[in-house]
């Protein structure tokens, strides 16, 4: 992983991968690590309101990849992103756990034009994540 974030201090970490990205993917990858930080204490990720929403989609995704469970144990490639997406979510990676999901799903609505959340994710995300970003 190029970047990732630490919840207790507020702080994102970039490794020398990160910086030989290409500057969309390096956009997408500090949106990512961002979201997280902005969701305190994991209030929105572990809320009941999106459990309801993203559980369903990652217990599916997860089965049809045969990769039932909880983890990082989600096959990647591009039959597995095409599974994630007809289910709405943006990449395997966001079948990973709620809080990824969150942190992907910010992300991909913000930079990648190619996916479109569906209506009552982007409902969520606009009232819970993307609201602060307004000035």
């Amino acid at each position: 992983m190029p970047a990732f974030s630490y919840d207790e201090t507020n702080a994102v970490v970039l490794r020398d991968s990160f910086f030989r990205l290409d500057p969309i993917a390096r956009l997408g990858f500090l949106v990512h690590e961002l979201t997280h930080l902005a969701d305190v204490g994991r209030r929105i990720s572990k809320s009941k309101e999106w459990a309801d929403l993203i559980h369903p989609r990652i217990r599916k995704i997860r089965e049809m990849l045969g990769a039932p469970g909880t983890g990082a144990d989600v096959p990647t490639g591009s039959a597995a992103k095409e599974i994630a997406r007809a289910n709405g979510l943006p990449s395997t990676y966001a079948a990973t756990a709620a809080g990824e999901a969150l942190a992907e799903i910010v992300a991909y609505h913000l930079i990648a034009s190619s996916y479109e959340a569906p209506e009552p994710i982007r409902r969520f995300i606009t009232a819970h994540e993307l609201a602060h970003l307004a000035p």
